[in-house]
């Protein structure tokens, strides 16, 4: 809410209108850019100088932003003006914040258990209070693992978040090397953990041999054919 409260009730008005009009505007453009879900802008303003003399403006205000900055979320010094009335302006120095709903825990999970989606909900939050990121959306933790325990409450971070273990160390791997169109396959046993895309030692049951082989599939992984 704005502290104008000094101004009349109809030009206290339109002075939040037209800020939060602006604000939204600009959040608008913002939240493309930084793909935010459903953001909500909040501001805190306060008017420099008496605005006890303004009169409600029978046109809608002029807004112009005075300082250098660019940002959204950075502090603004704001000149409203009434366009038919020579002597009407008001400079507001104006902080937004912005409110998103994001993933929060509403059960306690175990570190290394699958993130399950019912296990979280979307709760507003303040971005400002989100300095370790966050998630919007389900399908983002999908197949991935709680990296500590979760806590019932807690915002969902990407410090919380850690891809599946697709391989475990000791585990028999299926192993499959390709050269061209010759494909191979043998088993073998896993000496590191590994997720997807990863490249863990593993060694050739047949031969006795350890190779380095990417991880490509739960309990699969492959290499290149000599």
């Amino acid at each position: 809410m704005s502290s104008a409260s000094l101004a009349t009730p109809d030009t206290d008005q339109q002075i939040d209108e037209e800020i939060r009009t602006y604000l939204q505007a600009r959040l608008a453009e913002y939240a493309e850019q930084q793909g935010w879900l459903n953001p909500q802008i909040s501001y805190k303003s306060n008017l420099l100088g008496s605005s006890r003399a303004l009169a409600p403006c029978s046109k809608a205000l002029q807004l112009a932003r005075m300082d250098d900055g660019t940002e959204l979320l950075e502090r603004q010094r704001l000149q409203l003006t009434c366009p038919d009335a020579a002597n009407w302006q008001i400079v507001s120095l104006v902080t937004p914040g912005v409110v998103l709903p994001v993933l929060v825990a509403t059960e306690v999970t175990d570190r290394g258990t699958p993130l399950q989606p019912q296990r979280f909900e979307l709760q507003p939050q303040d971005l400002s209070r989100l300095p370790r990121g966050f998630y919007q959306d389900a399908d983002e933790i999908s197949g991935q693992v709680a990296k500590r325990r979760i806590r019932s409450g807690q915002v969902l971070t990407p410090t919380l978040v850690a891809p599946a273990l697709l391989v475990k160390r000791g585990q028999t791997v299926s192993m499959i090397a390709r050269r061209g169109d010759i494909v191979a396959s043998t088993t073998g046993t896993a000496l590191e953990d590994g997720q997807m895309g990863q490249l863990i030692r593993v060694r050739n049951i047949t031969s006795d041999t350890v190779i380095r082989a990417k991880v490509k599939a739960k309990g699969v992984v492959a290499s290149q054919l000599p």
